[in-house]
């Protein structure tokens, strides 16, 4: 809606496709994460929402990373989305091609930051869901 009434034109681009799924991988296993907080916890609502409001405000969707001080961009690098927000952000708006991403090694870092993010995430949601059962507090198995 804002991008009709100020009139901002954000170009589509296929390469940015892979970088969104990729990214979305990462995200997906820092839920993991979350969700293995939620079986032990089991009132997470207030880290649901400081995680969100954390990911929005220093990932880069708001500000782009080389925007912030740089003590606040060696935190926003180990965030889950951060390197795909960047990368997206160089595909779609600055034409980079998914080659480029590639050779200067940043493509590299989504894959394994990613890949980091959803084992560790997948384990940790293991993790929990034992200690949830030993405790007694899973309703269902």
């Amino acid at each position: 809606m804002f991008f009709l009434l100020l009139g901002i034109r954000i170009p589509l681009r296929w390469q940015g496709i892979p970088l969104l799924v990729l990214t979305l991988i990462g995200v997906m296993g820092f839920g993991y994460l979350v969700a293995g907080a939620t079986l032990i916890f089991k009132q997470s609502e207030s880290l649901a929402n400081l995680v969100e409001n954390v990911l929005l405000f220093i990932n880069g969707t708001m500000v782009p990373v080389d925007a912030m001080p740089s003590w606040l961009v060696r935190i926003a690098r180990t965030l889950p989305s951060t390197q795909g927000i960047v990368l997206l952000r160089r595909a779609v708006l600055d034409g980079q091609s998914l080659a480029s991403s590639w050779q200067d090694g940043s493509l590299i870092w989504l894959i394994a930051h990613s890949a980091i993010y959803v084992t560790a995430g997948w384990l940790a949601f293991g993790f929990c869901e034992r200690m949830a059962k030993q405790q007694g507090s899973l309703g269902q198995y």
